[in-house]
């Protein structure tokens, strides 16, 4: 057999509904649009569920543990490549790393 053009991809790697590795993502970005009432509950460590909206415009949502909707993503391109995977069935969550005022920055990978 010769070599393959196809990437390698581990067991550990693969998610039968991700399209293997391509959906294993991690990134920080800034909460957009703040709600100011439910993020002055947020602490550091804090979990937000990641939530597609078709929209119009079409959106992906950051949730609070009682499906508020805390503030969204935008400006990244890597969003893109979030929204097919979640739409493939791929879960994301969002960790909150920092709090200063109302900038709030948030690691997001794999559920």
């Amino acid at each position: 057999m010769g070599g393959s053009n196809y990437p390698v991809i581990s067991d550990d790697d693969r998610d039968p509904r991700s399209n293997g590795a391509k959906c294993k993502i991690v990134f920080e970005a800034k909460i957009f649009g703040p709600v100011p009432d439910l993020v002055a509950q947020l602490t550091t460590g804090d979990h937000l569920r990641l939530h597609y909206n078709q929209g119009p415009p079409p959106r992906i949502e950051l949730r609070n543990n009682e499906n508020e909707q805390v503030g969204s993503l935008v400006g990244k391109k890597v969003l893109v490549q979030v929204i097919e995977c979640m739409l493939n069935g791929v879960a994301y969550v969002a960790e909150v790393l920092t709090i200063s005022g109302s900038t709030i920055t948030i690691q997001v990978r794999n559920a």
